[in-house]
């Protein structure tokens, strides 16, 4: 590529001086004549079709290309150069040269063409295509044995009409570069795709650079093989496919495999984004990535290191990230931002495969340190396994009914164990119910002298007693104070509290008020100790007294 660039270097120099003129009529004899004698022909036009085995190298012993600088080719050119081939700026109707071989360099700069037909051509020296306009282009099946460069060229971008010489089919088409082969570097940078394009069973034995590549039509890599680093940062694709699936031309390919790194950080997916089976042998990363369409599906991937879905941003409610069991074996996300989109995604999974997939995150998370999320995750599969699992007793009817208990009591209040919302708003009612039903005049007793020196229990109700040696009389001060003090007393257990429940005069409703207020204090208690465990189960370390 270094010789390729030096060489255009030379020729660039020695046409400098030429001064740009407006485009003349040029005959095939004439043009071969100019190329012979200066080695670049400049500012023509050339209706004629063109055999490209004809080109020869200049007379004066130039270096071996053909050079051609704003030059309308507004015919077919077909056949194989045997020298190399530079095109700079000007226009191509129809590049025909399917099954032929290209033994040295081409370059194409700043060309428009309406036509590239080149299947299953196999090109042994550099091939560049820098900054192009391309409306049809067909690389089925081409062999790219040198670097091959696309950087900044734009397929699928109607051409002019009057860049043919006989009116030409409009659409563009697909661009297909379906079963090629790149043996060395493939740049496709700022590359952009305004048709749909296939590189299904694609091989890159090398590096694969799609970084800004943008595609505002469906893009499928369906069975492309990445030996190398598949790089596609800050891509910008409407609809991606690299999953399994018949391919746009006809056969059938198994999914993408990625040897090597995979980056897709930065990228923006405004449609489908599929990579079911695909396989990552390294790091597929995502930070960053945004999908503003409704599904990413990952399901069946495969990988030795992980799936980085850290950083993916969804912006769409609706959004659905579909994972099954063996791509929950190697994810890694944030649950707190994915998590609503893996449970909608969990929707598209048979019911048979949504069970397994939440087990399997959920072990998955907790081997990452994730304690809480794994908990979450574990409530859901729980829900799960309760909807869909017929509950089966037999003989283990003990089992059943601590399975019971322990659902009601710690797996459903607590989403099992990762959110004390319930038991705060619990504790909240609590706490005002008894703030509530201590307001009434005289509801409330304070010591009347100090600390009794036998005080009642904070759940105990004492009679009222209004003598000179009573230990308690009724409040006469504050009674909203009085009621809120008692109920963080005992209910939230803080404070040194002197008020006290007056014991009804009627024996029925003084066991009802024993009761409620013994009962209260209990399941205060209670409610306590399960925040406290929720608390510290959701650090990693401090998982120790988990139920069951």
């Amino acid at each position: 590529m270094q010789a390729f660039a030096l060489m255009l270097a030379i020729v660039g120099l020695a046409t400098q001086a030429v001064a740009a003129e407006p485009r003349r009529a040029l005959s095939v004899s004439g043009m071969l004549a100019e190329l012979a004698r200066a080695g670049v022909v400049s500012d023509a036009v050339i209706a004629e079709d063109i055999d490209l085995a004809r080109l020869s190298p200049p007379s004066f012993g130039g270096p071996p290309l053909a050079h051609f600088e704003n030059i309308a080719f507004t015919g077919h050119l077909s056949g194989t150069p045997p020298v190399g081939l530079i095109v700079e700026r000007g226009s191509i109707c129809a590049l025909e040269a399917e099954r032929s071989d290209w033994p040295h360099p081409v370059m194409l700069r700043g060309v428009t063409i309406s036509a590239m037909r080149v299947r299953q051509a196999r090109f042994h020296a550099e091939w560049t295509c820098f900054e192009c306009r391309v409306c049809r282009a067909v690389f089925e099946g081409a062999r790219f044995d040198g670097e091959a460069t696309f950087i900044g060229t734009a397929f699928g971008e109607a051409a002019p009409q009057e860049i043919c010489s006989v009116p030409t089919e409009r659409s563009c088409g697909v661009t297909n570069f379906a079963e090629a082969s790149f043996a060395a570097i493939a740049r496709f940078d700022r590359t952009s795709f305004q048709t749909p394009a296939s590189f299904n069973g694609a091989e890159f034995a090398q590096s694969a650079r799609f970084p800004r590549l943008v595609a505002t039509a469906p893009l499928d890599f369906i069975g492309a093989h990445f030996r190398g680093d598949a790089e596609f940062r800050d891509c910008r694709l409407q609809r991606a496919d690299f999953g399994a699936a018949a391919g746009a031309s006809g056969g059938s390919h198994e999914a993408s495999e990625f040897a090597a790194r995979a980056d897709f950080r930065g990228c923006a997916f405004g449609g489908l984004l599929r990579f079911d089976n695909a396989e990552f042998a390294g790091d597929a990363l995502f930070s960053r990535a945004s999908l503003t369409g409704d599904i990413a599906s990952f399901r069946g991937v495969l990988g030795a290191r992980s799936l980085d879905l850290r950083g993916l941003v969804l912006p769409s409610p609706q959004a659905r990230l579909v994972l099954d069991a063996t791509a929950a074996d190697i994810v890694r996300l944030d649950w707190p931002t994915l998590g609503p989109a893996v449970l909608r995604g969990a929707q598209e999974l048979p019911v048979s495969e949504r069970l397994p997939m939440l087990e399997s995150l959920e072990q998955r998370l907790g081997q990452q340190g994730d304690a809480r999320a794994a908990r979450q995750v574990g409530f859901e599969a729980e829900q799960q396994r309760r909807l869909h699992e017929e509950a089966d007793c037999g003989p283990r009817l003990g089992a059943c009914l601590a399975s019971e208990v322990e659902w009601l009591l710690w797996t459903y209040p607590t989403r099992n164990g990762s959110d004390p919302t319930l038991l705060f708003a619990a504790l909240i009612l609590l706490w005002c119910g008894i703030a509530a039903a201590s307001l009434p005049h005289g509801r409330l007793l304070i010591a009347a002298r100090g600390e009794p020196q036998h005080p009642a229990p904070i759940y105990a109700s004492v009679p009222t007693s209004e003598g000179k040696k009573s230990a308690y009389r009724m409040v006469d001060g504050n009674r909203l104070l009085g009621a809120l003090s008692f109920a963080t007393a005992i209910v939230l257990k803080l404070g040194r509290c002197r008020l006290r429940w007056a014991r009804p005069a009627s024996r029925p409703w003084a066991v009802i008020s024993a009761f409620a207020l013994r009962g209260t204090w209990l399941v205060a208690w209670a409610l306590l100790l399960l925040v406290g465990k929720v608390l510290l189960t959701s650090f990693p370390g401090l998982d120790f007294i988990r139920p069951g």
